[in-house]
């Protein structure tokens, strides 16, 4: 089992497994399609919310990292969560709102490079 939550990992690339670990039932099967299907939902989640910053949709994009939200938490990466979280709340200036979203966007798509590589996991970019 691979975790990244050590006191050396950028806290945006921090995770653990053991929560779908333990949802899987110890199944190394099934803990490596659970993790394909997160890098390939996050991967099209990215591609909405990169649509919906770029047109200022902050309503529906509020709702996206509220739906995102939920499975960066099952993995217990915080940092990713935390941003996701603001903007679900929806409170922030423009410019922060737009900075925010950014790198929520940027250190998700590191994450799921950083889970994809730890698994080997075939999926394309």
């Amino acid at each position: 089992m691979t975790n990244r939550d050590d006191n050396q990992t950028p806290d945006h690339l921090a995770y653990s497994v053991k929560k779908i670990q333990a949802f899987a039932q110890g199944d190394e099967t099934s803990l490596r399609l659970i993790l394909d299907s997160f890098i390939q939902s996050t991967r099209q989640n990215l591609q909405e919310f990169e649509k919906l910053l770029s047109e200022g949709h902050r309503n529906d994009l509020a709702e996206l990292a509220h739906k995102m939200r939920s499975m960066f938490l099952q993995l217990d990466a915080t940092g990713v969560a935390k941003l996701l979280y603001e903007l679900e709340e929806n409170r922030l200036s423009d410019k922060q709102w737009r900075e925010t979203a950014e790198v929520a966007s940027r250190q998700a798509k590191e994450l799921v490079k950083t889970i994809q590589a730890d698994y080997q996991l075939d999926n394309t970019p």
